[in-house]
């Protein structure tokens, strides 16, 4: 009997496979030599539009994540995109997860500590899309920003274009790379541009507007049109076990399974692993997946990241602390990406278990301010708003020329009740930042939040 058929694992299903895919292919993968490096971080948003036909907005959700697929084939590169964080631009005040600007960009990136971000706005006239990027630098101090316009008739070749114009951008030219895999996106997502825009418009509909028969009605269609897309196949599949069609889901997964070919290995692992222990109903077969995957990438933190979610689910808690713990080989980058291993609860709504893994690792960097940040954010998505204040003034005490840290305790402040008092700690983290670009991001975010302090008085 697939273990689909059990109501938890019904949740299971529906919870962590939106991240399956965009983690497993996104995050750094191994160089050519076996050896990880320090990965470049870039945050990748949807696109704001011009656009006048309603038909088109898939664009706005397509074009980006082709974009990042394509960037995830360089294994020094970091890529994070809004199905990783809906519920923090949500939070933001961008319910479609469109239309983040600058500052608010700026904002999010720091906070996920990557050093790029990607913002632009498309639109489409007579057949043809018209793409203006935004490439700029989370601190002045790596880079200068640069903006490039693109048009074409079809969105992945133009998402190709993109992506290569991003990587000489930050230094990391294709023709620099050597035998780096660069697989054009018809290979790895479809040849067909219509199946294309119908996945886009299924993801759409299933991120922004909930909408999970018109999720399935887009799937279907991209997957009619070509049976070997992927990952139309898999998000056919969460769609269908969500609304607990069992078997409709099994023959999703079941057909994605047959065509991993077109991912990358590391995302065939998982996608491997996932089909054993959901579908097959063998999570002993599924952790042995998951130390073949291990084995093969022994840095890569995603891998056991994978198997700790796996033993958590099964009641294995201590196996998955240790699951965590072989990862950690004491530097501080390893230290770092596993404090992130709670950022993904955080974003599922699990406050619990994301505070559990953030303490789990506090011990190691106490003083670390992504530490703070993070356990911050968990206490107030918890509710805890007293224990967010408390963390982020002792932030303050660390960064005081950081106007974001300033930003966010003026926040919790005003939720606590007293919103003039957060209006002042706005101020002051303009007053005390240091750097032109700090002060200018400072003044955009005061400006947002005094009108926001204007409409609530």
């Amino acid at each position: 009997m697939p273990c689909l058929k059990d109501p938890l694992l019904f949740f299971c299903f529906r919870v962590t496979l939106p991240l399956l895919v965009f983690a497993a292919i996104f995050l750094p993968q191994e160089t050519a030599h076996g050896q990880t490096e320090t990965p470049v971080g870039i945050t990748v948003f949807f696109l704001d539009s011009e656009l006048e036909d309603e038909t088109a907005q898939w664009l706005q959700y397509g074009v980006p994540l082709a974009v990042a697929l394509d960037l995830s084939q360089d294994p020094a590169l970091d890529i994070r995109t809004v199905p990783m964080f809906p519920g923090r631009l949500r939070r933001m005040g961008f319910p479609d997860l469109v239309g983040v600007g600058y500052s608010s960009g700026r904002f999010i990136t720091r906070g996920h500590e990557s050093e790029w971000f990607v913002l632009g706005r498309v639109s489409s006239v007579g057949g043809t899309i018209g793409v203006d990027f935004e490439l700029h630098p989370a601190r002045l101090s790596i880079g200068s920003s640069s903006e490039r316009s693109f048009t074409g008739e079809d969105a992945l070749p133009l998402a190709d274009e993109i992506s290569t114009w991003i990587r000489v951008g930050i230094g990391h030219s294709p023709e620099e790379g050597g035998s780096l895999p660069d697989r054009p996106l018809s290979e790895m997502l479809t040849d067909d541009a219509h199946a294309f825009r119908l996945y886009s418009e299924g993801i759409r509909e299933a991120l922004v507007s909930n909408d999970e028969p018109g999720a399935i009605s887009a799937f279907e269609g991209a997957v009619e049109v070509d049976p070997g897309f992927v990952l139309a196949q898999h998000a056919l599949s969460e769609v269908y076990a969500d609304l607990g069609q069992v078997e409709d889901a099994v023959a999703a997964l079941e057909a994605a399974v047959v065509h991993l070919d077109r991912l990358p290995e590391r995302a065939r692992f998982r996608v491997r692993a996932d089909h054993q222990w959901l579908v097959e109903g063998d999570p002993e077969e599924a952790l042995r997946e998951l130390e073949r995957w291990a084995d093969r990438h022994p840095r890569d933190v995603v891998a056991f990241h994978r198997k700790a979610e796996v033993l958590s689910e099964i009641g294995r808690h201590d196996d998955a602390i240790e699951a965590l713990g072989l990862a950690f080989d004491g530097g501080s980058s390893e230290t770092r990406a596993l404090f992130r291993l709670g950022d993904p609860w955080l974003e599922r709504g699990d406050t619990t278990a994301a505070l559990k893994y953030y303490r789990t690792f506090e011990g190691l960097e106490p003083q670390w301010k992504g530490t703070l940040r993070s356990l911050a954010e968990a206490d107030r998505a918890a509710g805890d708003l007293e224990r967010a204040r408390g963390r982020l003034q002792m932030l303050a005490l660390l960064a005081p020329t950081d106007p974001q840290v300033w930003a966010d305790l003026g926040v919790i402040v005003a939720g606590l009740g007293d919103p003039g008092a957060g209006f002042s700690l706005h101020e002051e983290g303009l007053a005390r930042a240091e750097t032109p670009e700090d002060r200018v991001w400072a003044l955009e975010n005061l400006g947002e939040w005094s009108i926001s302090y204007r409409r609530s008085a």
